[in-house]
């Protein structure tokens, strides 16, 4: 009876792990050493700053990308970003509760993180520039 238990247990695990992999799979990234955006400690710029590390960083995310129809997130344009203002998705002046920020802190092993983990994860630099994009207001607009 233990072992039963034991071999259905570790049955799940690889069943979850096989789903996991089947679902990151399909992203396709553009970049696998995307870390050239650096971002200022204060007046972030959308088009100098959060547009390009979106481009780089969250390619299923933009132009081309597996996740622009819904429930995906668009981060292709301006425009696409603005209308994820006032959602869980972005709160301006509200980091900690907005998905586009603390799914880019997540520790590794836990999901969602964003970029799924076998991207290059966002740097420090680039996960402290998003906060204080979104403290600033997360305008779109220079």
């Amino acid at each position: 009876m233990k072992n039963k238990l034991y071999i259905k247990s570790k049955l799940s695990l690889l069943l979850v792990l096989i789903t996991f992999i089947i679902i990151t799979a399909g992203c396709s990234s553009s970049s696998t050493d995307a870390n050239t955006v650096v971002f200022p400690s204060q007046n972030v710029s959308y088009f100098s700053h959060v547009g390009p590390f979106y481009e780089e960083k969250c390619s299923c995310h933009t132009a081309g990308g597996d996740y622009l129809d819904p429930p995906g997130i668009d981060l292709s344009t301006p425009q696409a970003v603005e209308s994820l203002k006032n959602t869980r998705y972005l709160l301006a002046g509200v980091p900690n509760r907005s998905d586009l920020y603390r799914v880019m802190t997540i520790p590794p092993m836990i999901q969602p993180t964003m970029p799924p983990i076998q991207y290059t994860p966002a740097t420090v630099n680039q996960q402290d520039g998003i906060k204080t994009w979104i403290l600033e207001g997360a305008t779109t607009t220079e």
